[in-house]
């Protein structure tokens, strides 16, 4: 933009320096000529008086000029006030597209085998990503004690694992219910809806949609063990009672015959019942 009005000011003056190189003193009228028919006529002086007919040319040359470099500066007046607004257009979208690029990121490259596996993604605020990963909460152990498989696969419950994302910085792990993505309430969530992570660190960095599945598997691990010393909630929504829990826990060292994996028959797909097995379940 500021080099197409820089070649408009030299336009500018290239026309003004054309006309100023125009010398007045070289118009002289030293004779007329009148041609007629075949025949040409030449007029002589035979008598001068004050009328000086030459200055007389040269002050109508010169206000004809000074009209001519007047009008083109009205012209290129008009023209500047032009390229003004569509500069000041210019500068404007300019500034409405840098902002749109850095609230915005492009999509990732999310494919069948990613979404088989559970992964979604959707834009969020500020050029955020928001992933979504279904995943599965089964708590297994308590502190260093099994659950007894039995009692613990009542508590296999699918949930969402939402990971926000700004450029390839990962912001923040939760898990949610898959019903309304809302946060799902389990021993280790704060009452203002944020996950207790313990001693796991999630990565802070991403490339590829796989990074962010294996953070949500990383996540779903990290959940089997109910951890004593970060309880945040003893009696979560739709769980049992953690003391209920503690009364189903194995003999440390002990191994449960009876284990075996939940499939999908066996899933409580969000039930937030009651009184499950005459057990304490909250609601």
């Amino acid at each position: 933009m500021d080099d197409k009005i820089s070649k408009i000011m030299n336009l500018k003056d290239d026309m003004f320096a054309k006309i100023n190189d125009f010398d007045i003193n070289n118009i002289n009228s030293d004779n007329i000529v009148v041609r007629i028919g075949n025949k040409v006529c030449k007029l002589v002086v035979v008598e001068t008086n004050e009328i000086d007919i030459n200055e007389e040319i040269k002050n109508k040359v010169r206000d004809r000029l000074q009209s001519i470099k007047n009008f083109l500066q009205s012209k290129m007046s008009e023209v500047m006030s032009i390229v003004d607004a569509v500069k000041d257009e210019y500068y404007r979208k300019e500034l409405i597209l840098e902002d749109r690029l850095r609230n915005s990121s492009p999509m990732p490259d999310v494919t069948w085998e990613h979404a088989v596996k559970g992964l979604t993604v959707t834009r969020g605020n500020n050029g955020d990503l928001i992933w979504y990963v279904r995943g599965l909460y089964w708590p297994k152990m308590y502190n260093n004690q099994e659950i007894e498989f039995s009692f613990s696969k009542k508590m296999a419950t699918p949930v969402i694992f939402v990971i926000t994302t700004r450029d390839k910085s990962v912001l923040n792990v939760s898990t949610r219910r898959v019903s309304d993505l809302s946060p799902f309430q389990h021993y280790h969530m704060i009452t203002n809806g944020t996950d207790c992570w313990g001693y796991w660190k999630y990565q802070s960095t991403w490339n590829t949609p796989n990074d962010i599945i294996n953070i949500a598997r990383e996540a779903e691990a990290v959940l089997t063990k109910i951890n004593g010393d970060s309880i945040a909630q003893f009696n979560p929504r739709g769980l049992p009672m953690l003391d209920t829990v503690k009364s189903h826990l194995l003999p440390v060292n002990t191994y449960d015959n009876n284990k075996k994996n939940v499939n999908i028959e066996m899933r409580r797909q969000g039930y937030e019942g009651a009184n499950i097995d005459n057990d304490t379940w909250t609601t």
